[in-house]
């Protein structure tokens, strides 16, 4: 049995509606200046050799699973079917990237929105036990034709284990129609329930249009960047990254295009535009560590929101939680 088998019928999407924007943009994860890692299409991720199944023994002498790998194509095509038919709509484009020679794999898969939002699916699984089959669902991409963003403080994971099948249909249909119980960052539950992807889109793209309402002069800008650089969420490369393309957006939108100058609609000054910036900035971050910088980037901004736009209210400390699927009977 494989994956693709909890399917109603046959995967909703293939490798036409799997493909990159051909300016790359906000599908894009494989991440500049990782030599490990590179970037890959869906074919070149499908042709990956998926590992063969590994069993032990149990204490009374029989036979247990102990791992069951999940081939990379049928978790992307599983994750992208579920969604699409629950949008009624194919994706607008998907990104790939592999590290350590093929055995770690990052995804983002994007759907085209209306008033030029995008939501998106984020993955990662592998092929040497190194990461569970991950997946979190609400990314927000604003201007599907500029950079990507992972604004999701957490995720939810199945491993290679025994019943990972029936775990990853359980996780990946509860992250679209939402339902799990959301949890704080001691893994206590909250009492509320994840509203699932289209809901946490929805709410996401409210949130950007308040930060848009949020001034960020350029004394600020660098103000924020200090703070991100200051909790680990930026390193001092990415800061210098992100501080390049505010300086080239704020030249477009204040002077028109020109040699130097990137997106004029991202050179507004304020707080959205900021978090476009630092989205700029860890494009070239490892791709294994992106999800956690764009995690801790979404958080920090948010708060700066909630305080009214001051940089000198109190952020508390954030934590990345991922939810362990319980186990389907």
């Amino acid at each position: 049995m494989t994956l693709l088998a909890y399917l109603d019928g046959t995967p909703l999407v293939d490798s036409r509606s799997l493909r990159p924007l051909a300016y790359g943009g906000p599908a894009q994860v494989s991440l500049i200046g990782a030599p490990d890692s590179c970037r890959n299409t869906f074919d070149e991720v499908c042709a990956f050799p998926v590992p063969t199944e590994k069993h032990g023994t149990n204490k009374d002498g029989s036979e247990k699973l102990t791992y069951q790998p999940v081939s990379y194509r049928d978790f992307i095509l599983f994750i992208a079917s579920v969604m699409s038919e629950s949008l009624g709509r194919e994706p607008l484009a998907a990104g790939f990237a592999t590290a350590m020679q093929g055995n770690q794999l990052f995804g983002k898969i994007v759907w085209e929105m209306d008033n030029g939002l995008g939501l998106s699916m984020v993955l990662r699984s592998s092929y040497n036990m190194t990461i569970s089959n991950q997946v979190a669902a609400g990314g927000l991409d604003t201007f599907v034709c500029s950079n990507g963003c992972f604004p999701s403080v957490s995720m939810v994971q199945a491993k290679h284990t025994l019943n990972v099948l029936g775990k990853i249909d359980h996780m990946v249909r509860q992250a679209v129609e939402g339902g799990r119980m959301l949890k704080d960052a001691n893994g206590n539950p909250t009492g509320q329930r994840d509203p699932g992807a289209l809901a946490r889109f929805q709410q996401l793209a409210a949130r950007m249009e308040r930060w848009a309402g949020v001034g960020m002069c350029d004394d600020y800008f660098h103000a924020f960047v200090g703070i991100l650089v200051g909790r680990g969420t930026l390193t001092a490369h990415h800061a210098s990254a992100a501080r390049k393309y505010w300086v080239a957006c704020r030249a477009a939108y204040e002077h028109g295009p020109g040699a130097g100058r990137l997106h004029a609609e991202h050179g507004a000054p304020n707080l959205a535009n900021a978090f476009h910036a630092v989205t700029g900035g860890l494009q070239r971050a490892r791709p294994r560590d992106a999800f956690r910088s764009f995690a801790g980037l979404d958080f920090v901004t948010e708060r700066i929101e909630r305080s009214g736009g001051s940089l000198d209210g109190h952020i508390p400390s954030f934590t990345l939680t991922i939810d362990e699927v319980e186990a389907v009977e």
